[in-house]
């Protein structure tokens, strides 16, 4: 822009062939070295950072820290699983983390936006032993099949909680985008997991619906059988 005054350093100054050379890059590079140097002094890990994102990539999302390029890996960057970062975040937002270490030596510094964020572990967990929810299937493994209960839990099935056979081929029988009803058998708070079982849920809804419908056939004589199966079904 015309009339724009800009600092540049002399990289090269010949008199002989009337000819200077300007470098700007230079000035912004011992710009970025003494920031690096304040930065040195004034940082730690642990400490908080404002930063901006300037780009976002599978990985994580690269953020300038006061003039000094930062890391924040992918799983530091939400409480959400496989979270779409080009959906959650934008290029030039600002954002508040804090940092998880720091090699200057190699230029690297890492930093997480979760510890910014609101845990949904430190509340209270909106599921509890008991609950039969709706879930959805994520993937299946060997040992169980990860299920999704909402944006921020997510749940296993364990093998022996699906209702098949032992040995069983899971993905024949799951895949991911199925909705299921699962019961909640254990939440851990402290190990952030839980767990659920499909059979459990489906002996669940069984026995209210024939609770349900004992309740309005009910007559004055039950068979014996009628009466064994509900006493078993209150133990």
């Amino acid at each position: 822009v015309q009339g724009k005054k800009l600092k540049f350093i002399v990289n090269d100054l010949s008199m002989k062939n009337k000819k200077i050379v300007l470098s700007q890059k230079k000035i912004s590079d011992k710009e970025r070295d003494l920031k690096r140097e304040i930065l040195k002094g004034e940082l730690k890990e642990g400490s908080y950072v404002t930063c901006k994102i300037k780009s976002i990539h599978n990985f994580g999302l690269i953020v300038d820290m006061n003039g000094i390029d930062a890391l924040v890996p992918a799983s530091e960057a939400s409480f959400k699983k496989n979270v779409d970062l080009n959906k959650e975040f934008q290029i030039g937002s600002t954002v508040r983390g804090k940092i998880l270490s720091m090699d200057w030596k190699e230029n690297k510094v890492s930093i997480s936006l979760k510890d910014s964020s609101n845990d949904p572990w430190s509340t209270n967990v909106p599921f509890k032993e008991g609950d039969i929810v709706k879930a959805t299937v994520e993937s299946i493994k060997q040992f169980g099949v990860f299920v999704k209960l909402n944006d921020h839990f997510h749940a296993l099935l364990p093998n022996k909680e699906t209702g098949y056979p032992a040995r069983t081929a899971l993905s024949n029988h799951f895949k991911p985008g199925d909705e299921l009803d699962v019961f909640v058998t254990e939440v851990n708070p402290a190990k952030k997991q839980i767990a659920v079982s499909l059979a459990k849920a489906k002996d669940a809804k069984d026995r209210m619906d024939y609770e349900s419908y004992v309740s309005e056939n009910k007559t004055a004589s039950e068979s014996s059988f009628g009466l064994l199966l509900k006493k078993s079904l209150k133990k």
